[in-house]
């Protein structure tokens, strides 16, 4: 089991002002697994996700990330832990904006201490690996938002993490690009990876295999999603459509 939570709580502020934005939650994530963790604002979401990626800890509860109880591990620990074993991906990429590609991707081995000869093969497997090795020595401001986010996902692969968390990693996107990331982020899973993704779209969770539901800080749901929707295919099916001629056109 790769993550395994046990009545996570996370309490914020004290005594009457005090709020429970998260509480009494339990569930494991296996290896291998596409998980989307579900629910409208305030429902808890971003809370956890901060748990799950070791950014916080929990006001009781425990959490076993890969084997190792992460409920008394110090704050450089943690940071090390985080680092070896998680990559991040976010709605609004997150990229320096005064670094390339490569240089953006090659920053999480940087604070790892490898050789820069090692990282940037590495940053260039990674970008070769989400379809931007074509862009390796641009800035962040000439590529489109789809290819940032690409880039960002190349960066949380390049260390080759246990866990990939995304949160909302669409939300920034049109619907044609945002398929496309999803379509990536499917292909992934199936070479093996395993991704926690936090959404609060209906459509996007279901492009993973099991959906946790949230609500007032509560886990209230934990299904199995029977037909998880295909993203390559809604890809190709968008460029049929635009690329087939008009009536008019035709006349």
């Amino acid at each position: 089991m790769l993550l395994d939570a046990q009545q996570l709580t996370r309490r914020y502020g004290t005594g009457e002002a005090a709020v429970d934005a998260l509480r009494d939650t339990s569930f494991s994530v296996a290896e291998g697994e596409f998980v989307a963790v579900m629910g409208p604002s305030g429902s808890g979401k971003s809370t956890l996700m901060n748990l799950i990626g070791l950014l916080d800890g929990p006001t009781s509860g425990r959490l076993v990330f890969a084997g190792e109880d992460t409920t008394h591990l110090n704050h450089d620990q943690l940071a090390g832990l985080r680092n070896r074993r998680i990559g991040f991906v976010f709605q609004a990429y997150n990229l320096l904006a005064r670094n390339t590609t490569l240089e953006n991707v090659e920053m999480p081995l940087v604070y790892s201490g490898i050789r820069r000869s090692q990282r940037q093969l590495s940053a260039r497997a990674a970008l070769d690996a989400v379809g931007v090795s074509h862009r390796v020595e641009h800035w962040p401001s000439e590529l489109s938002g789809g290819e940032q986010q690409r880039v960002a996902i190349a960066r949380a692969l390049v260390s080759n993490p246990a866990l990939i968390l995304a949160d909302e990693p669409t939300g920034a996107l049109d619907s044609r690009t945002g398929q496309g990331i999803l379509a990536l982020f499917q292909s992934l899973n199936r070479s093996g990876r395993t991704i926690v993704m936090v959404t609060h779209d209906e459509h996007v969770a279901h492009h993973a295999r099991r959906i946790l539901r949230l609500q007032d800080g509560t886990l209230i749901g934990d299904m199995q999603v029977a037909e998880p929707v295909d993203a390559a295919a809604a890809v190709e099916r968008q460029k049929v459509v635009q690329e087939k001629p008009s009536e008019a056109a035709l006349a």
